[in-house]
Order: C-alpha cells, then sequence, then structure tokens
C-alpha cells in the first residue's frame, strides 16, 4: 500500500514539476543510490525521506482539490450571474418586441381610419402629384 501511495505521490509531483513521463521516479532513483552508499543507516532515513515526499504530495494534493473546489465556486457564481443576465435581456428584448408591435397595430389601425374618410391629399404630399393608398401608408410608415 505504502508502495502504491509513494508510486502516486511521485506521480503528482513529475505530473508538477512537468517532467515528462519517461523519467524514473525521484524517489526510487534516490534509494536505489543511497542504499549501497550509506549502508545501514540509510535504510531508516530512506523510508522517512519516502514518507516526507509522501506527505509533502498528499499537502499538495489537498490543496490542488481546494483550489479546484475554488475555481468551481466561482465558476458556478459566473454561470448564475451570466444566466440572470441572459434572462433580463431577454425579458427587455421581449419588452422591446411587444412595444414594436403594438406600435405596429396602432400604425396599421390609423393608416385604416385614414383611407376609410376618403383620399384627401396629406400636408406633406407635393401638389399635383396622386397619392395612392399604399403610398399614404408608406408614407406614415418612413415618418414613425
Amino acid at each position: 500500500m505504502l508502495s502504491r501511495l509513494s508510486g502516486l505521490a511521485n506521480t503528482v509531483l513529475q505530473e508538477l514539476s512537468g517532467d515528462g513521463g519517461d523519467a524514473v521516479p525521484e524517489s526510487e532513483s534516490s534509494l536505489t543510490v543511497e542504499a549501497p552508499e550509506l549502508g545501514a543507516g540509510s535504510m531508516e532515513e530512506a523510508p522517512e525521506d519516502v514518507l516526507e515526499r509522501l506527505a509533502h504530495t498528499e499537502k499538495l494534493v489537498v490543496q490542488l482539490k481546494d483550489l479546484i473546489r475554488e475555481k468551481d465556486a466561482l465558476l458556478q457564481q459566473k454561470e448564475t450571474a451570466l444566466k440572470e443576465e441572459r434572462e433580463a435581456a431577454d425579458a427587455k428584448l421581449m419588452k422591446l418586441k411587444l412595444q414594436a408591435k403594438a406600435k405596429l397595430a396602432s400604425l396599421n389601425k390609423r393608416i385604416e381610419e385614414l383611407t376609410e374618410k376618403g383620399p384627401p391629399l396629406p400636408a406633406w404630399a407635393v401638389p399635383g402629384e396622386q397619392v395612392s393608398a399604399e403610398s399614404g401608408r408608406a408614407g406614415l410608415l418612413e415618418r414613425c
């Protein structure tokens, strides 16, 4: 179990340091170098060193998990804010569409009323020019 944890710790350390996957794990190389050189005293120190590295790696993992939680919370806040902004923009757009539809309906009603009254020349028409219902409608729409 300890060897799996130390292997995991070494993998995390390699990934954090940016070393490639082809490199020999640091703890394995240091154990193989220290054991023949120092003798029996190094056997006790090497596991302590590995345990110290494991504790440090576990601490880094905890920090990474905390950082991920913070980033997730921040991302969720931003998504909520964007959702609220979108809903507000959609509501505003719907309001503008309804206003435009109401204005168009009132203009059409006004055009119908004017066409029912008869063909008097509007004040904006050029004298001598014949005004049809369609050109009057277009003129009213252009002015508004």
